[in-house]
């Protein structure tokens, strides 16, 4: 998925830094700024879960959870 990504936004930024795309710049920039936010939402959600993998080995264990409850 990463790739993708990736590969989106080397293409968008090569088209955009062409000198024949006057009337299309806008919408263009608009798509590569999106693409960005889209890559950094999906990087903080696999950094989320690879931090709830990691939590919850530690909230499972029975002394923890005998703690918890008091």
């Amino acid at each position: 998925m990463n790739t993708a990504v990736e590969e989106l936004i080397a293409n968008l930024t090569t088209i955009s830094s062409s000198r024949y795309l006057k009337r299309l710049r806008d919408e263009v920039e608009g798509l590569l700024r999106d693409v960005w936010l889209a890559q950094e939402t999906i990087n903080v959600w696999l950094n989320v879960q690879k931090n709830w993998i990691y939590l919850e080995n530690i909230f499972a264990s029975p002394e923890i959870k005998s703690r918890l409850k008091e």
